[in-house]
């Protein structure tokens, strides 16, 4: 399947990929798919964790997270390491509304705990909001 992001790159997205996505897979496999809310820089981002979680799936989050709760005991080294990659101001909001859009759900829960459990370290509220202006 090819896909075509917002800005208009284009991507031969292995099946794993489509897998993994509500959006891509009621698609026809021929078909070439737009997607508008999803940049090219993002949705390398998103391969890059559904190759990840092909060759080796993520175990499931269960919510609630403690405030102590460790990110790396729940998903373990390469998942940890993945989302600490993700830079908090410039990129973990407009992921997590990229994986809404294309419904991968693994990796939004990831990137949600992740900042379930930043906002869990910070005790002032403008202090957790500033990270993301």
């Amino acid at each position: 399947m090819i896909v075509i992001t917002s800005d208009g790159a284009s991507f031969d997205v292995p099946s794993e990929v489509v897998k993994l996505s509500d959006f891509l897979r009621g698609a026809d496999a021929d078909e070439e798919m737009v997607i508008p809310k999803v940049s090219k820089k993002h949705f390398e981002t998103i391969m890059r964790f559904c190759e990840l979680h092909s060759e080796d799936p993520m175990k499931q989050i269960r919510p609630p997270l403690s405030s102590d709760c460790s990110l790396y005991s729940i998903v373990g080294e390469s998942y940890y390491n993945f989302v600490r990659s993700i830079d908090v101001k410039d990129e973990l909001v407009q992921l997590i509304h990229a994986t809404d859009f294309l419904g991968i759900e693994p990796m939004m829960h990831l990137l949600c705990a992740r900042m379930a459990i930043l906002a869990s370290t910070i005790e002032d509220p403008d202090e957790f909001l500033s990270m993301f202006d």
